[in-house]
C-alpha cells in the first residue's frame, strides 16, 4: 500500500486549509492590483480626453494588467495541482508556503515597477519574482508526484508527466522577460506576449 492509498483525514483537512489559504492571498493580490489601476481623479491632469488620460497612464495600466493576468494563470495553475493532490505533508505545505511568500514579492515589485517605471532593475526584479513563484509551483508539484507520494489514484503518470511540462511555461516567460528590462518597458511588456508561444512548444514536448 503506497502512501497515497492511506491517507489520514487530518491530512486531508490540512489540504483543504492550505487551499483555502492559497486562494485568498491569490484573490486578495488580484483585487487589490484591480484596484490600484490609475483613474482621472488620482492623477494631475488639465482636461484632455478619455484616450489621451489612459495613453498618458500607458505603462501603470500595463504594470497592473500584465500583473493581474499572471497571478490569473497562477491561480489556475494552482488549482489544477491542488485538484489532484488527496493530501499534503509539512514539506509540501511549506513549498507552497514559499510560492506565496515569492507570490507577495511579485506583487512589491509591481509597485516599484510603477515607482521607478525607467528603472530596469524595478521591472528585472518583476520578472525575477514572477519566475520564483513559478518554478516555487513546479517544485511543489515535482515533490507531490515523486513516487506519487501525494497525488489522486485517478490520474496518470502520463497526465503527471504533461502537467510537470506544462507549469514550466510561466517561469520560462518570465526568464525570458528579464534580459528584456534593460530595453525599457514597452520591450519588457512586449516580451510577456512570448507566453502563448512557449506554452505552446511545451505542450508540443519541444523541450521535453
Amino acid at each position: 500500500m503506497n502512501e497515497s492509498s492511506a491517507v489520514h483525514p487530518p491530512s486531508r483537512h490540512k489540504l483543504g486549509r492550505l487551499e483555502v489559504l492559497m486562494d485568498s492571498v491569490f484573490a486578495i493580490v488580484i483585487v487589490v492590483l484591480a484596484g490600484s489601476l490609475p483613474l482621472p481623479n488620482d492623477v494631475d491632469r488639465d482636461g484632455g480626453s478619455l484616450w489621451e488620460f489612459l495613453l498618458s497612464q500607458t505603462h501603470e495600466i500595463s504594470f497592473a494588467v500584465i500583473g493581474m493576468v499572471l497571478v490569473v494563470i497562477y491561480w489556475i495553475q494552482n488549482n489544477l495541482l491542488f485538484e489532484n493532490l488527496t493530501h499534503t505533508d509539512n514539506k509540501h505545505a511549506v513549498i507552497s508556503l514559499v510560492q506565496l511568500f515569492f507570490l507577495l514579492l511579485y506583487f512589491y515589485a509591481i509597485g516599484l515597477g510603477v515607482d521607478f517605471e525607467d528603472e530596469a532593475s524595478a521591472l528585472a526584479l518583476q520578472s525575477m519574482a514572477a519566475a520564483l513563484v513559478g518554478f516555487s509551483a513546479v517544485a511543489g508539484w515535482w515533490y507531490a508526484s515523486a513516487q506519487r507520494r501525494l497525488l489522486s489514484a485517478d490520474i496518470s503518470n502520463a497526465t503527471v508527466g504533461e502537467i510537470k511540462i506544462r507549469i514550466l511555461a510561466e517561469p520560462i516567460t518570465a526568464l525570458i522577460t528579464l534580459p528584456c528590462a534593460m530595453f525599457g518597458p514597452s520591450v519588457w511588456g512586449a516580451a510577456w506576449l512570448a507566453y502563448p508561444l512557449v506554452s505552446y512548444l511545451l505542450k508540443k514536448n519541444v523541450w521535453r
